[in-house]
């Protein structure tokens, strides 16, 4: 009778749904009423969430009743029909949630109580989430949790005798600690320790943790096991932490055996040391495990991708595998242990309060428990036991970050002093059977045996604020009798012991992340190890039992010998060796005689007072004094740091040193406005012309720039932009600043000075502040075709530029922003501007404009073009305008001056337009009008290529490219600066929007972007030396005298790619003499035959004219048909024409039998010509000079002589 549905997967519940309130609209306040007041319960009070019931049905008595004018009878999933006696209301209360049931049938036969998803969802503005084991009800509004129910039986019941509003507890308090031991683990894993434990498992709830740092992507199909034995094949690759570590590491490399799934884990500095760390790892299992390496998986990394890692690798015999390009799924074994370790790492910080720095801490620990993990991908079994061949003990495993109390020995200031000290757990030490301890007030870091553990007590969640004590002060303390011990290397897995103490076996932590030998400021000194007193009575502690006879509380010596001090003589205590960072002496009043100011390294506390007398610290020998004894301050939570003391006013300081302030001497305080808050390098200034200032405090230094800047301001108010509004912790609010650009006529000269107040999107939350953010912009072929018709007929052209174009959308979301720098209102300076109109820098501002834009344009009779959305025409009897659109730069051209001004005038009513007049420089593009037609090149924009480039004095040649040049991936070295090739790149890429005759030669060099090499910026520096001779060479764009034909010429290069073996496609389309579009590409399989890979070009050509005939036709222009191809392959010519060759076309895509079906329709028609009359050849391959410059003259042609000065 109910159906119900479960969602295909649990995903976790929204950041924002943290509060199990009702939202503020649609619902009352909460009530202590019982869920139904003054109704009788049916034999069921349960509701039951039904998706297939239209209306909420019930036995019980509803309020309000009112006759039902419907059909009297309710039809059920099995056929049988219930008559409905009346309707009504029902309150109903969940927790601390009212909700409301409206238009409830009373059908009084009915047994369960029915609850329409649809009807509850939409009168109360909720969604429910259904998930395997539990449901939520959550506000639609805000978000947040209002109710969470079980599932039972296979139904989601809403019960009313057990409320919940927050996640389910537990069926045991056991499962929920050893979730949080285990690295918070899946419950199907928990379930799977269940015996080895020795109890049932079963973690069944909603952990919160869980679901704010396992967010995901769906996975992709599992891949099984393709190694046969251990080391077969090894997966590696580096990960980057975007917080640089307590200990300075930034990077860590993994390795995982594909067989055993174990992972070693190696943190580092930097990423050149993967081969260090790959060299210890093949030498441990050479040693431990007597085997060896076959096969290494990696991306193509350059930290994988060297001379000396293959010479490495060939001198053992390893071979090397790479993923493709832009295909991670290919090492995607690496890639999960990526998200996996993450994963767990981020839980293990959320749930202990622990700061990010920490993170090598909590990457550590979770490759350390996944390796004991039981994982579906081996069965079930563990990667601890497919390495070692027995499974891993659980006994000593405690919750990351947990309480702890290390045992100090005898190593105390006297017998009455505590033996411990609260500090907090960081995991398990990969050299010692001992766990990590680390004092958050002193920093330093114990290793013991002897640990009580607190499990349900996190200190860096009782902090008030996070300090950065552990963050920056590590101590490094040594309480050992022996003094030579050598320095901690990389952590490598060795034999098991079969005793409890952990870990039973060796973790797989490559290298011990405190290390002495680390490029830190530390200076050593001999110190005591005194624990603090804590007062109040201890809370309940698991107790580990232990059998060592040595306390072992330590971490690395000095990596010298000479400097570790010798055996302390027999009946000594031993010493307390202790690294501290230095601190910069700090002016401070003096203190009294008989007290001690002991400097903690929490720089945010205050300085503490003792009563201990100061005990001079005497020098590192050979045989070191006892310990002496400063005792550390107790665990408090940290004071809030004293108010800085004026620089005029602080007391001169009394240690040593001779400074400034000691003598006296005060610089006065350089305060700024705090306006340019990320300032740019100095580095980068230089590569910035300097009449552009970067931001407002240069910019207000002058009068042109401070014009620029009100009149921004000033059309941004005149456009009512923005409105200010209180600021509230509700509001998303982006920042904002000021850029500054000179714009230069095509000579040159400045034009004017301008100022943009730009948005910082990039702060910006989607689904908040943003939605969709695609805008159409006009295409260079569809630029062409206009222009060609357009001179054609002789018709004017026109070009527009509005002014804050951006400004004219308008936004759909609320948007907040800070006050433009310079600009802050006086009576109302903590205002924020709430943005009624788009702005530069959102990241929905084009799609907004464009809006606007085309709704002006439809409202006043224009339409849009099927062909390009960025073109609108207008067409009245025999009045006709073409409008081209590209952001907020504007091309129009009519059958009249008088109707394009009329235009003019109506479009300036509704938008600041600024006529530029004919059409003369636009998007880069020099339009050069003379006696027979037009000239556009971009002239100006190669010249500033060559400028940028140092080219300008460079030797012109005659070809873009070599006849003989082969580009390969792996010839010459890589560069060091690979971003100034893809800048070069991308720059000839947009001028090949005028010049044809490079775009087989940018096409060439840029299918290197990604790992540039020498050869390949030599052949981009090539095309700008050709660049350079011909820099006047552009589109010539004369009128038609007959009916103009369409026509294309197609080619291709058979296997022309020397590694890919891949042919490369290129055609060329004229309107009747004047070139149109163009296309030179490589095609995305390899061809079998020269006539295949010519028959491919010809589909693209194909599909290209159809293209441009649909746009033609909307312009008014009819064409001659069939469109006439020309081809250089006889066999190509019959393959289009009829089905012959069937042996040898059956392989190739249908897709690429278009052209055969257009041929069919009469459409098109394929026609031979001679290769020597080929001009698409120029398109495919590179040329000789002869051969190069003769098709050059039937695609562009030099800058016509002109009387006009310039540059």
């Amino acid at each position: 009778m109910q159906h119900h549905h479960n969602l295909p997967g649990l995903f976790p519940s929204p950041t924002w749904a943290s509060s199990s309130s009702p939202c503020q609209q649609g619902f009352s306040s909460p009530s202590t009423a019982p869920p139904f007041a003054g109704v009788h319960y049916a034999a069921d009070p349960n509701w039951y969430p039904d998706t297939g019931a239209t209306h909420h049905m019930t036995s019980m008595s509803v309020s309000n009743p009112q006759p039902y004018g419907g059909p009297h009878n309710v039809y059920m999933g099995n056929g049988d029909s219930m008559p409905v006696s009346h309707t009504g209301n029902l309150p109903l209360s969940l927790g601390s949630s009212n909700f409301s049931l409206q238009n409830v049938f009373r059908i009084p036969s009915i047994r369960k109580n029915l609850l329409s998803v649809a009807r509850f969802t939409k009168d109360n503005l909720v969604f429910f989430l259904f998930a395997p084991d539990f449901y939520q009800i959550y506000c639609l509004r805000t978000g947040r949790l209002l109710f969470q129910g079980p599932c039972k039986d296979g139904l989601y019941p809403l019960s009313l005798s057990s409320m919940s509003t927050v996640p389910h507890a537990l069926s045991s308090v056991h499962s929920s600690l050893w979730h949080n031991r285990l690295g918070h683990p899946s419950s199907s894993v928990l379930a799977r320790l269940g015996s080895t434990l020795g109890s049932t498992l079963s973690f069944n709830s909603f952990c919160h943790n869980c679901a704010l740092t396992k967010s995901h992507q769906l996975p992709f199909p599992s891949n099984h096991i393709s190694a046969s034995s251990l080391f077969s094949i090894i997966h590696s690759d580096v990960w980057m932490s975007p917080t640089l570590s307590v200990t300075g590491f930034k990077y860590y490399v993994l390795f995982t055996d594909e067989y055993s799934r174990y992972t070693w884990l190696y943190p580092m500095r930097q990423k050149n040391e993967v081969l260090t760390h790959f060299r210890k790892l093949v030498a441990m299992i050479r040693t431990i495990f007597h085997s060896s390496i076959q096969y290494l998986q990696s991306d193509n990394g350059t930290e994988y991708v060297n001379n000396a890692f293959s010479q490495f690798c060939d001198s053992l015999g390893i071979q090397q595998r790479f993923s493709c390009p832009y295909t991670p799924q290919q090492n995607g074994l690496a890639e999960r242990k990526h998200r996996h370790i993450a994963t767990m790492a981020r839980t293990l910080l959320l749930t202990s309060g622990a700061p990010q720095t920490l993170w090598a801490e909590a990457v550590l620990t979770s490759v350390y428990l996944i390796n004991i993990l039981p994982t579906s991908t081996l069965n079930w079994d563990t990667p601890h036991t497919r390495l070692y061949g027995h499974p891993p003990s659980y006994s000593s495993l405690r919750v990351f970050g947990c309480s702890c109390f290390p045992y100090l020995g005898t190593n105390v200031p006297n017998k009455l002093s505590s033996r411990s000290v609260e500090c907090v757990f960081l995991g398990y030490s990969p050299q010692h059977k001992g766990y990590r301890c680390l004092n958050p007030n002193t920093g330093r870091v114990y290793i013991s045996r002897h640990v009580l553990f607190n499990e349900i007590n996190f200190p860096y969640k009782n902090l008030q604020v996070h300090t950065n004590s552990a963050s920056d002060h590590f101590e490094f303390t040594l309480l050992s009798n022996r003094a030579n011990i050598a320095p901690p290397q990389a952590i490598l897995p060795s034999s098991v012991s079969s005793g409890p103490s952990p870990p039973d076996h060796q973790i797989e932590q490559s290298a011990l992340p405190f290390r002495a030998d680390q490029p830190n400021d530390l200076s050593p000194r001999l110190q005591s190890n005194d624990p603090s007193s804590h007062s109040g009575e201890n809370p309940p502690l698991a107790s580990l039992e232990s059998d060592m006879h040595s306390i072992n509380l330590v971490l690395p010596l000095p990596s010298s010998p000479a400097q570790l001090p010798s055996s302390p003589p027999t009946g000594r205590a031993p010493p307390v060796l202790t690294y501290r960072r230095r601190h910069r002496p700090v002016a401070a009043p003096e203190p009294p005689a008989q007290s001690t100011i002991d400097q903690q390294p929490n720089d945010d506390a205050p300085p503490v007072i003792t009563d201990s007398p100061i005990v001079a610290e005497p020098p590192i020998a050979s045989d070191p004094p006892s310990p002496v004894v400063v005792p550390p301050p107790p665990l408090p939570i940290p004071a809030p740091a004293p108010p800085p003391i004026p620089a005029d006013e602080a007391p001169p300081p009394t240690h040593p040193m001779r400074t400034r302030l000691r003598d006296g001497i005060i610089q006065p305080r350089i305060r700024t406005d705090g306006i340019v808050k990320y300032p740019i390098p100095k580095a980068l200034l230089s590569v910035i012309n300097s009449m552009e200032p970067t931001c407002y405090t240069q910019a207000s230094k002058d009068v042109n720039w401070r014009a620029a800047m009100a009149e921004e301001i000033n059309a941004l108010l005149k456009n009512h932009t923005w409105s200010l509004v209180a600021p509230s912790p509700s509001q998303h609010i982006v920042g904002c600043k000021w850029v500054f650009r000179i714009k230069r006529n095509p000579d040159g000269s400045v034009e004017r000075y301008k100022a943009r107040l730009v948005a910082k999107g990039f702060h910006q939350q989607h689904g908040i502040d943003y939605g969709e953010t695609y805008s159409p912009v006009i295409k260079p072929a569809t630029i062409r075709t206009v222009l060609c018709v357009a001179v054609s007929r002789g018709w004017p052209l026109r070009q527009l530029d509005v002014k804050n174009a951006f400004l004219h959308g308008y936004l759909q979301e609320d948007v907040y922003m800070t006050q433009p720098p310079g600009f802050v209102d006086s009576s109302r300076p903590s205002y924020v501007c709430k943005l009624h109109k788009a702005l530069y820098g959102l990241k929905q501002a084009p799609r907004a404009w464009f809006q606007r834009m085309s709704s002006f344009l439809l409202s006043v009779g224009f339409r849009h073009s099927k062909a390009d959305s960025s073109l609108f025409i207008y067409q009245h009897g025999l009045h006709t305008i073409f409008f081209l659109l590209y952001v907020d730069d504007i091309v129009i051209t009519g059958s009249s001056d008088q109707l394009l001004q009329t235009f003019i005038d109506a479009l300036g009513r509704g938008f600041d337009i600024k006529d530029l007049g004919p059409l003369h420089y636009f998007l880069g593009l020099q339009v050069q009008p003379h006696s027979n037609g037009l000239h556009i090149n971009q002239l100006k924009y190669a010249h500033d290529i060559l400028k940028k480039h140092d080219l300008l004095l460079g030797q012109p040649v005659s070809t873009p490219m070599s006849a003989k040049a082969v580009l390969t991936t792996h010839d010459g070295d890589l560069l060091e600066n690979p971003t100034a090739f893809r800048e070069m790149v991308g720059s000839l890429q947009y001028l090949t929007i005028t010049r044809p005759d490079i775009a087989f030669a940018v096409n060439s060099v840029s299918q290197f972007m990604s790992q540039p090499r020498a050869p390949h910026l030599i052949a981009a520096k090539r095309i700008l030396r050709y660049v350079k001779g011909t820099l006047g060479h552009g589109l010539h764009f004369s009128p038609q005298r007959q009916r103009a034909h369409l026509s294309a010429y197609s080619d291709a290069d058979w296997a022309g790619c020397p590694e890919s073996r891949r042919s490369t496609s290129g055609y060329l389309i004229y309107l009747g003499n004047t070139l149109v579009s163009w296309c030179s590409k490589k095609q995305p399989t390899i061809a079998r035959s020269s006539a295949e890979s010519e028959y491919r070009s010809l589909a693209h050509s194909s599909a290209e004219t159809t293209w441009l005939g649909f746009l033609l036709y909307e312009l008014g222009v009819h064409i001659p048909y069939p469109i006439r191809l020309y081809c250089d392959n006889l066999s190509a010519t019959y393959m289009a024409s009829n089905p012959v060759f069937h042996a040898r076309t059956k392989h190739i895509e249908l897709d690429y039998h278009f052209v055969r079906e257009k041929v069919a329709l009469g459409s098109h028609q394929v026609h031979f010509v001679p290769s020597v009359d080929q001009p698409a050849d120029l398109l495919t391959k590179p040329l000789h000079k002869q051969r190069h410059n003769l098709l050059c003259t039937k695609l562009v042609r030099p800058e016509p002589p002109s009387l006009k000065g310039g540059c």
